[in-house]
């Protein structure tokens, strides 16, 4: 027997079934097959042939789960302009251990100390880009301003190396132990995290970079500490010209500010100044810095060098890539030189002309 016969016969007798929702549950509702009861159900399939319609219109859209209602269609997302925070900005270091930021900054704590208990403060919480100079007269202005021409960044000028003072008071602190016996030295137990919290806080209050015409503006609006809820709306940080002859306080700032980023202000060359510096002194700094900043993460530093024909718009704009500037945001199209006439006066330089002619409205890097 043909094989088309035996499908017929085998299905002969079996009743197709259609999937109908009542107002309680689905109901499996058989549509007759045999022609002489088929005019009795006539009327029952009409009246859930409306509902049956309706279960299949509601099948077709998926539910969420765990939900009574249809999900909406899942449509792509909106173009988000880029954004600056711990996990972009200083990828693997927040909820860092007191034990491994004494390590990462060459620290030694002598004082016993409950090692369980959590800090009072979040260290990664803020970004901060500090600007290393190689010494006197390498650019390490100019690097300034065209950083903080970009509106997602607020750094101060030099603070008189407060980064060396804060170094020492917490060696005295931390070389001090515990004494609670004597009444001249006495002292009770310090919790490291706490104070590298006190000493951040300290630098955010400092870290004030605007023009002093908008200083009042800006403390109201964007600064802030680690002492308060809300954090800087920028990122923050200074530039330096004295980091000493040795390694310590670059290490001391991975303990201090964990989510920070370095920008190596470099005058390569035979050069001499008339005020201070000459290419002698960027060399020796040049040879103990460069080697220990090759070691670190390519996110953590970054070199920005003053040339004998002056600075390469190409490094600022990988320095805007670095950062995280998208492709489709702003560019540097010039560089606006600070103190061209060896003084320290800004004049009436115009920091936003680095952009060209759209200017820092078009930049779409934010902190945040």
């Amino acid at each position: 027997m043909p094989a088309t016969k035996q499908g017929r016969r085998r299905n002969e007798g079996r009743r197709p079934l259609q999937v109908c929702l009542s107002p309680a549950s689905f109901l499996v509702v058989p549509i007759e097959g045999n022609k002489n009861r088929e005019r009795e159900g006539k009327k029952m399939r009409r009246e859930k042939s409306v509902l049956c319609t309706a279960v299949l219109l509601v099948a077709s859209v998926p539910l969420a789960r765990g939900g009574a209602g249809p999900l909406v269609p899942e449509q792509p997302p909106e173009e988000k302009r880029a954004s600056i925070d711990t996990n972009s900005w200083c990828p693997g270091q927040s909820d860092l251990s007191t034990e491994e930021l004494l390590k990462r900054g060459d620290l030694k704590w002598l004082t016993p100390y409950d090692k369980l208990k959590k800090g009072r403060c979040d260290l990664a919480r803020t970004p901060w880009l500090v600007i290393v100079s190689m010494g006197g007269r390498t650019g390490s202005s100019t690097v300034l301003d065209m950083v903080n021409a970009h509106p997602a960044f607020s750094l101060a000028g030099e603070d008189d190396d407060q980064i060396q003072d804060a170094f020492a008071m917490w060696n005295k602190a931390a070389l001090q132990p515990a004494n609670y016996t004597s009444d001249s030295w006495g002292r009770g137990e310090l919790t490291p995290y706490d104070l590298l919290c006190d000493i951040q806080a300290w630098f955010e209050d400092i870290a004030i970079g605007r023009n002093p015409g908008a200083l009042k503006e800006y403390v109201a609006g964007n600064h802030a500490s680690l002492r308060v809820e809300s954090h800087p709306s920028t990122v923050v940080g200074w530039k330096g010209i004295h980091f000493g002859d040795n390694l310590k306080l670059v290490n001391f700032m991975n303990a201090v500010f964990p989510c920070h980023r370095l920008v190596f202000s470099d005058r390569p060359g035979d050069w001499k100044s008339p005020a201070f510096g000459n290419g002698e002194n960027a060399g020796r700094a040049r040879d103990l810095f460069k080697p220990w900043s090759d070691q670190r993460e390519k996110w953590q530093d970054k070199w920005i060098n003053l040339y004998d024909d002056g600075f390469h718009v190409a490094e600022f704009n990988d320095m805007l890539t670095w950062f995280g500037e998208p492709a489709s945001g702003c560019h540097y199209t010039n560089v606006v030189h600070a103190n061209p006439d060896g003084g320290y006066s800004k004049g009436a330089l115009d920091i936003t002309g680095v952009f060209g002619p759209d200017g820092p409205g078009k930049c779409q890097l934010t902190v945040g």
